[in-house]
């Protein structure tokens, strides 16, 4: 069968419509066929019957000396009470097994003799002059070649009805996949010609398999576009933020070459290209580690009581970031199930922690508090960041998630990042299949999340 497999699906469409329809003119031929066979066999012993019947009434009128003639077309022999033929026209091919046609009661038989067929009665008629012998013929030569013709016929319907169907079934078939065609061809337009992104494949007004599958491959273009748009954004995006600090690293180097009188001339400004150097590198380590976040890779279960742990070595590292300011960081953790397990890698959990506490602590001014809160709710994990910086605008708020975006507000007068924090913090969110919101306290800014159980 592998051969059907390597056919076409038009092909295979028809084939298959031709040997449903075979298969059922076959059966419903061979249906009509017995059923024609039947009503011939019934039709023949009528006429017997009726054959039969004027002699039986004959003999039963006048038991000794009945009036008997055959009719024209009538195959019969009356044998009388003492075994004596009183009237016999079978033909030849019968006379010779007469003896035998005698044993014969009621029911047809069909007799074979000389290569000719009949199908015979004996009906006995009791009198008070004895026991009478009626016996009736008929060729089965008629009906057999109505049976055959029939044969014929049904034969010859049968092979029209297979080449109309097979003929049928190629147009209606190619109608049908005439919309995967188009589909195809508007595929391979947008393959060649780079359509833009607002072009899509045709779906028919039928609410059917086709309309179906159209729309669900344009649901696969569209999530295939907007990855294509987030990473030639986020091309453009990281060759605009790279490209800053390496015209600076390249100017610090060029002036730690040209302008050094002594060792101190070089040192500062060798000093400055390593920390250019080093933003370059968190730049790129961000920028990999979110690549990594949105293609779904590194995802794992975590139960909580290593998310809780995680959680307390993420504020002993935004403590040591917050003391050069003197903001202090007051955390809560809850108590939880340890059985609860969320789909979320403790380190990355950690990350997430990392760069709320930090975005957090940057934000705030100095001797003040950033909070943590972490807690088991009905619908799962639930975290909690609040600071008591300036807030953030609300015209800001919608693309804060968005890569390399920063407000330009008293929350950057402490420096900034690259704004990749809350991209990675929501690319975590997203893949562990959770939600995250903002919201100003004025002041301070409060950011929740929330994940679902694993």
């Amino acid at each position: 069968m592998r051969w059907i497999r390597g056919l076409s699906i038009r092909t295979r469409i028809t084939l298959g419509t031709l040997a449903i329809a075979l298969v059922v003119s076959a059966v419903a031929g061979l249906l009509l066929q017995l059923r024609v066979e039947a009503i011939v066999h019934e039709t023949t012993v009528q006429l017997l019957d009726d054959d039969s019947a004027p002699f039986e009434a004959a003999i039963r009128k006048s038991p000794v000396d009945p009036q008997l003639e055959a009719g024209e077309g009538q195959l019969v022999a009356v044998v009388d009470p003492s075994g004596k033929t009183a009237l016999s026209n079978l033909p030849d091919s019968l006379q010779d097994i007469y003896t035998k046609l005698k044993q014969f009661h009621r029911s047809p038989r069909a007799v074979s003799n000389d290569g000719k067929q009949y199908l015979v009665t004996n009906e006995r008629v009791r009198t008070d002059a004895g026991k009478w012998n009626v016996i009736v013929a008929r060729s089965l030569e008629p009906g057999d070649l109505v049976v055959n013709q029939l044969r014929l016929t049904l034969l010859t319907g049968a092979l029209a009805l297979f080449l109309v169907f097979g003929i049928a079934s190629w147009i209606l078939s190619g109608a049908a996949l005439r919309p995967v065609s188009r589909m195809r061809r508007q595929a391979e337009l947008l393959d060649r010609e780079g359509r833009p992104s607002g072009e899509s494949l045709p779906v028919g007004p039928a609410r059917d398999e086709l309309a179906a599958l159209a729309a669900t491959l344009n649901d696969f273009l569209a999530r295939n576009r907007q990855t294509m748009d987030r990473e030639r954004q986020m091309i453009s995006d990281a060759s605009h933020e790279l490209r800053t600090p390496l015209a600076i690293l390249s100017a610090q180097l060029d002036e730690a070459v040209s302008d050094a009188r002594d060792e101190n001339d070089v040192r500062r400004p060798v000093e400055r290209a390593q920390a250019t150097a080093r933003r370059l590198s968190r730049l790129a380590t961000n920028l990999l580690e979110l690549s990594q976040l949105e293609a779904g890779t590194g995802s794992s279960t975590s139960p909580w009581s290593e998310l809780s742990l995680e959680t307390a070595a993420a504020i002993d590292r935004a403590r040591t970031l917050g003391q050069p300011r003197r903001v202090l960081v007051d955390f809560e953790i809850s108590e939880a199930n340890p059985d609860s397990a969320y789909p979320v890698a403790a380190p990355t959990f950690g990350r997430l922690i990392d760069n709320l506490l930090a975005n957090a602590i940057i934000a705030s001014p100095e001797r003040s508090t950033v909070r943590l809160d972490l807690s088991e709710t009905a619908n799962g994990l639930a975290l909690v960041v609040t600071d008591e910086g300036p807030g953030m605008p609300d015209a800001f708020m919608p693309i804060a998630f968005d890569r390399f975006t920063r407000p330009d507000d008293a929350r950057q007068r402490n420096g900034g990042g690259s704004g990749l924090g809350l991209a990675i913090v929501a690319a975590i969110v997203t893949a562990s299949r959770g939600a995250i919101a903002l919201r100003n306290t004025l002041p301070g800014l409060e950011v929740s999340v929330q994940i679902p159980r694993a």
